[in-house]
């Protein structure tokens, strides 16, 4: 394992990629969560994602997934490797794993939106639907401040102001102070005071 290690960590400092993936496969193939081989792989595949060898990125990063599942860095640079490639539908999915297995990640949601709008943008509100529900439905406040958020913009009020009861008593005064200025924007500011004198 040793010696796989070092003509890993040699290939990629011959920017012999393909080699180095090499090596670090056959390490987890004889120990599947060896955790420095995990990392390794997670920034070789971050690596040629930067340099847009988006093909070769997913490959990594699918390799990493089907070790780890959980590790929510592979899932997030899978997620960003499918913006690159304009597959919104699998970006989306893949960032919605990383809020399945580690809700309090803060980058996805912004991203998850992100996506939401577009399909709503694009007339696709059967896409945008299922996630911003899920958003809505998130352990992680902040997901659920920017569910709210995407709904006023949609003119959905009754969607959002749910969402925003539930904020409105949340111990982080960022997060109560965002919903305080999302009431504001749909008018509520009895409300949005209230909250603020929490």
């Amino acid at each position: 394992v040793s010696l796989l290690a070092i003509l890993g960590v040699a290939a990629e400092g011959e920017k012999d990629y393909a080699a180095a993936q090499a090596a670090y496969e056959k390490i987890l193939s004889i120990d599947c969560k060896n955790s420095f081989v995990l990392s390794d792989l997670l920034e070789l595949g971050n690596k040629q994602r930067m340099a847009g060898q988006y093909e070769s990125a997913e490959d990594i990063l699918r390799t990493v997934i089907s070790y780890a599942p959980e590790l929510t860095r592979a899932w997030s640079l899978l997620g960003f490797v499918y913006v690159g490639q304009k597959r919104i539908d699998d970006a989306a999915q893949a960032f919605l794993k990383v809020l399945a297995n580690d809700p309090s990640d803060k980058d996805p949601p912004v991203v998850v939106v992100g996506f939401a709008d577009d399909y709503a943008r694009q007339g696709q509100q059967d896409k945008a639907r299922p996630v911003l529900a899920k958003l809505a439905r998130d352990e992680n406040a902040g997901s659920r401040l920017l569910a709210a958020q995407a709904y006023i913009e949609y003119k959905r009020t009754d969607k959002a102001l749910p969402l925003l009861e539930n904020l409105a008593t949340d111990k982080d005064a960022g997060i109560r102070a965002a919903t305080a200025k999302s009431y504001a924007k749909i008018g509520q500011n009895e409300k949005a005071l209230k909250v603020l004198d929490t």
